[in-house]
């Protein structure tokens, strides 16, 4: 819808939720989001910022990485694009931008940083 942000999680066989059952931890969930505006974050860090809400039950936790990649970034090769190989996913990638608490995860702009609808 035109003037909506849109979230969802991505709901194809094999991309992530290895974990599906209750009772599983540290499952991997991948989330599509399009949004209605750009975030900017035009006179100081922190004037900007994204935060997702899992549902009850969920906890938002630093993804580990051991290469130096950005732990918040899907994935190329996920099957949902098929044989189109994005451009990009689209992940913000300060990776120390990114905070957990609880089942929300919340990504604060730095100054001049900007996220495009």
């Amino acid at each position: 819808d035109d003037g909506a942000s849109v979230g969802k999680i991505v709901e194809f066989y094999g991309d992530g939720d290895p974990r599906p059952f209750a009772g599983d931890d540290a499952n991997v969930l991948y989330a599509q989001l399009v949004l209605a505006s750009t975030l900017f974050a035009a006179q100081q860090s922190g004037d900007s910022i994204m935060r997702i809400v899992l549902p009850e039950g969920y906890e938002c936790t630093y993804p580990a990485t051991t290469d130096g990649s950005n732990p918040w970034q899907a994935p190329s090769d996920l099957a949902v694009f098929g044989t189109v190989i994005p451009q990009g996913t689209g992940a913000p990638f300060e990776n120390d931008a990114w905070s957990g608490s609880g089942n929300v995860c919340q990504y604060s702009l730095r100054q001049n940083g900007v996220v495009f609808a």
